[in-house]
């Protein structure tokens, strides 16, 4: 996290009260939804103690919100940035699935590079092009999806920026 643990939990508690109100979720709903005690959600809200890393997650995919921005960026802040185009958290799952991609097609680059490629021209030829296509389409995916995050950063300015 680029912000200190006391901050991250500030952060942690405004964000859980503001995504829990925003959603119109009583504390006693959402503790029921998480199979925890009302007294930790008032806890947790109230900052005086902080969820465990599994409580963690489990709260982030409650409310689709990565955790970085549910540590690190104040969204009751900048909620009227995000009520138009696309839920934030979209952001962090376009770059996830952005450098994955990436990562794959390296992967698939350098192992085909060591891939003895059969002597038979009709089989070489069906690898060959099975192979152009798979990196064109990942080559696709991976223009598209950086030019789609280009335009949510230009719209919505970066989770860092905010």
């Amino acid at each position: 996290m680029s912000t200190n643990r006391s901050e991250s939990i500030v952060k942690f508690s405004g964000n859980l009260c503001f995504l829990r109100q925003h959603r119109r979720i009583s504390q006693l709903e959402l503790a029921c939804d998480l199979g925890i005690k009302v007294q930790k959600v008032i806890d947790f809200e109230g900052g005086r103690k902080e969820p465990d890393h599994q409580l963690l997650l489990k709260i982030g995919r409650y409310f689709q919100v990565g955790l970085n921005l549910f540590l690190e960026v104040d969204l009751a802040r900048v909620s009227h940035r995000i009520n138009g185009l696309i839920p934030y958290h979209k952001y962090d799952l376009f770059l996830t699935a952005t450098q994955n991609a990436e990562c794959a097609l390296r992967r698939l680059e350098q192992q085909l590079s060591h891939f003895e490629v059969p002597a038979n021209g009709i089989e070489r030829l069906n690898i060959e092009s099975d192979f152009f296509r798979l990196t064109k389409v990942l080559k696709l995916f991976i223009d598209t999806n950086w030019n789609f995050i280009k335009k949510i950063k230009e719209y919505y300015g970066s989770p860092q920026e905010v």
